[in-house]
């Protein structure tokens, strides 16, 4: 996105960028009809975008060919031959107020978006929305204010309890808990399960915004089975991370609990 900021330059707009892995290259970009993107995740062929100024998610068809058929106006070309297509399908209201719910990222289950609104300074609420129809479902309040990083696990969703360095459970019967803390002086950013583990970034809270480029960040291990914290590990390089996944054991790690070995992703599927 062009600035870390709802209020962008005119004329400025996000972007989708694809990138080769083995090569470490960005082979393209496609422009995006929002200025304050902060959260995508891909399920299948859909790509949904959570864009925090407007309030809405926008979903993407996601396709791809070979060298030999025709490619579409928006197609990128593929280092390896063929080439990759985004196009824009429809989008979903999350808010009747956009700027108050700061909606920050989502998740997908039971044939909902589930869309996280921050709310800021307020209490945090993951707003339910129907993948089919677009209509507003339930609102369910969670453990504290300034939430991250929906993700569902075994039947819960996890989120990141922001402003205490937390991860946070959020129950069937409407109630939450909190797994575990880093405490006031840290801030949690970016959530990924593997295998019954979930790690989660972690920072030192930052005073003003341009401070985050250069908190000193780590990534902890908790296991959700014996509810222990097994590691911290402090990151290379500065900076507040925004997101966690694990590409390499698939492409859904960033919004729901992944397995390693023959189960794969089936450890989890819901999808909307």
């Amino acid at each position: 996105r062009p600035r870390n900021a709802s209020a962008a330059p005119p004329g400025l707009q996000d972007a989708l960028l694809l990138l080769d892995p083995e090569a470490r290259s960005v082979l393209g970009w496609w422009a995006l009809p929002t200025v304050y993107l902060h959260d995508s995740v891909l399920s299948g062929s859909d790509l949904f975008s959570v864009d925090t100024d407007s309030g809405r998610v926008l979903r993407f068809r996601v396709s791809a060919g070979t060298a030999a058929a025709p490619m579409p106006p928006s197609a990128l070309p593929l280092s390896e031959g063929g080439w990759a297509s985004v196009e824009h399908v429809r989008s979903y209201e999350s808010s009747g107020a956009p700027r108050a719910a700061h909606a920050n990222g989502l998740t997908l289950g039971l044939g909902r978006l589930w869309v996280m609104h921050n709310n800021l300074a307020s209490r945090s609420a993951v707003q339910l929305v129907d993948a089919a129809s677009g209509a507003l479902g339930a609102r369910l309040p969670l453990g504290g204010a300034n939430c991250h990083s929906p993700l569902f696990y075994r039947g819960r969703l996890l989120y990141l309890l922001s402003a205490s360095g937390g991860l946070g459970r959020l129950h069937p019967n409407g109630t939450s808990d909190t797994l575990w803390a880093a405490g006031a002086r840290y801030f949690s950013k970016g959530l990924a399960v593997v295998d019954d583990i979930a790690y989660l970034a972690v920072a030192l809270r930052q005073r003003a915004a341009v401070e985050r480029n250069f908190a000193a960040s780590e990534v902890a291990a908790f296991d959700l089975l014996r509810h222990v914290l097994l590691w911290r590990r402090p990151l290379p390089f500065p900076g507040l991370v925004n997101s966690l996944t694990a590409p390499r054991v698939g492409p859904g790690c960033s919004w729901r609990a992944c397995a390693t070995g023959a189960a794969g992703e089936a450890a989890e599927r819901p999808h909307a």
